[in-house]
């Protein structure tokens, strides 16, 4: 049975402090694709329609919010979804580039194998994740996983 009460730790990136929120056990890491996504204000709705979406899809193993100071309660997701949903809280907005690298590094740190970033009012298709798939397996043959990097 997991655990589901709620846990925050602080990380550091970059010489800044971020508290992540994550609910249930510490997730393990990941091999397949973590999505990340950056909010701000009362965006929840966007979110749970991603969140619900990206899930629904085997090749997806989680979605890290990056909130920039959102107003809206986004840790309620990864309560809702423990394990597979984890988020950090920004305290302050700090744009979207700076959202996404504190993603792009707690993704990496966090073992994922590919990193989809996504703007919070999108969500994954079923013909999007298969072509995004079939096009990194494609490009891995040919240059090596090191050097594959696929923007749709």
């Amino acid at each position: 049975m997991v655990d589901t009460h709620q846990r925050q730790s602080t990380i550091l990136i970059d010489g800044y402090s971020y508290l992540e929120v994550f609910s249930g056990e510490q997730p393990c890491p990941r091999e397949g694709t973590t999505i990340v996504t950056v909010t701000y204000g009362d965006r929840l709705g966007y979110l749970e329609q991603l969140v619900a979406d990206a899930l629904s899809f085997t090749e997806i193993d989680e979605v890290l919010i990056v909130s920039n100071a959102a107003t809206a309660p986004v840790d309620e997701l990864a309560e809702r979804w423990p394990g597979r949903v984890r988020v950090i809280q920004l305290a302050e907005n700090s744009g979207s580039a700076n959202g996404y690298a504190v993603g792009i590094e707690a993704a990496l740190a966090n073992g994922a194998e590919y990193i989809w970033m996504m703007d919070d009012d999108n969500t994954p298709t079923p013909a999007a994740v298969e072509l995004l798939h079939a096009e990194l397996k494609r490009l891995e043959g040919v240059h090596g996983s090191a050097q594959v990097a696929v923007l749709a």
